[in-house]
């Protein structure tokens, strides 16, 4: 049908301590810091590429594509 779509492949056993060092931003400091989760992405794809896998980042500028939302009835 042509439509878009992103997949990630979720690892519910994954474990992270969030710190500013393992969010992608810019502001330096999170409200969530030395706050313990369960569960991460292991792998997510999007347009067939994959963009991170293992903690990295290998997404490119301009890779994304604004796509129009419509009401499907």
């Amino acid at each position: 049908m042509g439509y878009d779509a992103d997949i990630v492949v979720f690892d519910p056993e994954k474990t992270l301590t969030i710190s500013p060092e393992t969010l992608h931003e810019t502001a330096g400091w999170t409200p969530y810091d030395g706050v313990s989760v369960r569960g991460m992405p292991a792998v997510t794809f999007s347009r067939g590429q994959i963009l991170v896998q293992n903690g990295e980042f290998s997404g490119k500028p301009g890779h994304g594509k604004f796509v129009v939302r419509r009401l499907i009835q």
